[in-house]
């Protein structure tokens, strides 16, 4: 109850101090205890590790903004976007860009909103994140009826491209993803059990 109260923005001194405390509580030693008996490869305890200071950092980040303290909250965010893991398309594993755009808005920085939480908001397929972008965009003095065409730009703009590698098809055959380049292709992963 206490981070969803932090995360609307309310009582942001508790939230601050909470944060601060779980921050200093986000180590291996902690993660450890909290799964007494299991045995925890070291780079899954340093990635737990990393997630926990990324949330709690975030958290602070939130809170400080809620505060007032901008320039505060802006080095905690960028403190958090070392620490949180990313997915292969580059975007945190936690929700920091959306804290993170919401502040900027806040501080009047549409523009850096914008283009904050525009890969979130096209590449995760993250409904809040578009909310965000929507608000950024109108925010930045836009006119609302060309969004459309700035999504599809931007989405251009961000999308990473495919690497190349090389799979099996159903009859044996090696085939590169480079041979299929234009193709349209459909990518079917099973996982035995």
């Amino acid at each position: 109850a206490l981070i969803e109260a932090g995360l609307k923005g309310e009582d942001g001194p508790l939230v601050q101090k909470t944060a601060e405390a779980l921050l200093g509580k986000a180590t291996a030693d902690t993660v450890k205890a909290e799964r007494k008996g299991q045995e925890i490869p070291e780079d899954r305890l340093k990635r737990t590790v990393s997630y926990y200071q990324g949330e709690a950092m975030t958290m602070l980040a939130w809170s400080l903004a809620n505060q007032g303290q901008t320039e505060q909250a802006f080095n905690r965010f960028k403190e958090a976007a070392v620490t949180v893991g990313v997915s292969y398309v580059g975007l945190p594993t936690n929700d920091l860009h959306l804290y993170w755009a919401r502040a900027l808005l806040k501080a009047g920085q549409a523009q850096a909103a914008l283009d904050l939480i525009a890969p979130d908001a096209l590449l995760a397929d993250n409904s809040a994140a578009l909310k965000i972008l929507e608000q950024a965009y109108g925010a930045s003095g836009r006119d609302p009826a060309t969004l459309p065409a700035y999504l599809e730009v931007t989405r251009q703009k961000v999308a990473r491209p495919m690497m190349d590698f090389t799979a099996m098809d159903y009859a044996g055959n090696k085939k590169t993803y480079a041979a299929l380049k234009g193709k349209v292709t459909l990518l079917a992963f099973w996982f035995p059990t």
